[in-house]
């Protein structure tokens, strides 16, 4: 028997060799691995609309590298984790309001919190909890409604009225301690991404929103692959439509893919 549900239809998907389109291999892991979970967990988890973080030691690895300049100044530089930004795309798109509060100020954070669509960026904030508060009247929700994810002490007090808590797995012991949970994954290496799956899988919407990603990036492709471009030749100039066509090797270097439900659905529109 045929199983017709979002899960399945993505994994049936992905066996069928379009691994190569979306990174899903935690999948059926992290399933597992959510069973785990406590009860009590998913119930905070569940009732999240807010997700807050702090940036250094919990977006980032918590290095802060300044390249000197001949100026005398210093240009800082910040890695961000994709896993963690594929997270943040998925939260939006199940409607979470997302942002960060940070001690620091630094132009590279402000370029990818714009990237990622957060809604709320503060920084200079060497106390939060002003920022915090500010955020809950402009947004209208309570404290069990907030995520707060952090590192180390500055993040506490967030912590300790936010619904739920979340430690990275290398924050200080004290973060710790004052956390409902701790990622396994260190903080810019995808502790981002561990929270936001927790809070997706404990509403039941994480599996639907995999789907709508694999989907998006299907149909993104064959709008790329459709899309005509003029060549320029010694000869002139000529049209080529269907530059990659749904059947070509460099889309599809694996002949099954185009036997995937997803293919085979997105191809008969």
């Amino acid at each position: 028997m045929r199983v017709n549900c979002p899960r399945a239809r993505t994994i049936n998907a992905l066996k069928s060799g379009f691994a190569g389109v979306f990174l899903p291999s935690f999948l059926e892991a992290h399933l597992a691995d959510f069973a785990k979970i406590s009860p009590a967990l998913k119930k905070r988890a569940a009732q999240i609309k807010l997700l807050l973080m702090d940036v250094d030691g919990t977006m980032t690895d918590g290095s802060v590298t300044l390249l000197s300049q001949t100026d005398g100044t210093a240009l800082e530089i910040k890695t961000f984790d994709a896993h963690d930004g594929q997270s943040l795309t998925l939260a939006q798109t199940a409607g979470l309001r997302t942002g960060c509060i940070t001690g620091r100020e630094s132009a590279a954070l402000l370029r990818r919190a714009h990237e990622m669509k957060m809604e709320f960026i503060y920084m200079k904030q060497p106390v939060k909890m002003p920022a915090y508060e500010e955020i809950l009247r402009d947004t209208g929700v309570s404290d069990s409604a907030v995520a707060h994810i952090g590192d180390d002490l500055p993040d506490i007090p967030l912590m300790l009225r936010a619904g739920l808590a979340v430690a990275v797995g290398d924050a200080v012991p004290e973060v710790k301690a004052a956390a409902h949970y701790t990622t396994k994954a260190l903080a810019g290496h995808g502790a981002i991404r561990e929270a936001v799956e927790l809070i997706l899988k404990s509403k039941g919407i994480w599996e639907a929103m995999i789907d709508k990603a694999v989907r998006d990036a299907v149909s993104r492709s064959f709008i790329f692959s459709r899309t005509s471009s003029r060549v320029s030749t010694n000869a002139g100039q000529r049209e080529r439509t269907g530059w990659f066509r749904p059947s070509h090797k460099l889309l599809f270097p694996n002949p099954a893919v185009e036997q995937s439900p997803i293919i085979r659905e997105l191809t008969n529109q």
